[in-house]
């Protein structure tokens, strides 16, 4: 149904929108079968223009949990996920969206090649020992 939001003018949310809430009683693995349900609603509303949005955050890293790829991507992922727009590049660069920056690109060839990269420059006052 309809919900309102008092809302700061001027404000780029909107102070009106339409809200869905459901509930699925599943004693195993309850986020699982929130993303599950989420899932469904984002593949239904997508050929009509519109997009699905959470607030649960449970639902957003058990999609990530979820994905068939490198744990290593999961875990960075992971680590973004309150960093919304790090969080989208990495979903893009991971799902080939985006280019990989020249600067891992040039270190993923470094280590394939088996060298060490060069080190960091030293920054700060302390000594490098």
């Amino acid at each position: 149904g309809e919900v309102f939001r008092k809302q700061e003018r001027p404000s780029a949310r909107r102070a009106e929108y339409v809200q869905v809430g459901y509930e699925v009683f599943e004693r195993d693995n309850p986020v699982a079968a929130d993303a599950e349900v989420f899932a469904l609603f984002a593949r239904l509303l997508a050929p009509l223009g519109l997009r699905a949005a959470t607030g649960d955050i449970a639902i957003l890293t058990a999609a990530v949990r979820g994905l068939r790829t490198l744990e290593s991507r999961k875990a960075a992922l992971l680590r973004h996920i309150w960093r919304p727009r790090r969080f989208t590049q990495l979903l893009d660069r991971f799902g080939g969206r985006a280019p990989v920056p020249p600067s891992r690109a040039a270190l993923i060839k470094v280590l394939a090649q088996g060298a060490r990269p060069a080190p960091a420059p030293h920054l700060g006052l302390r000594s490098a020992a």
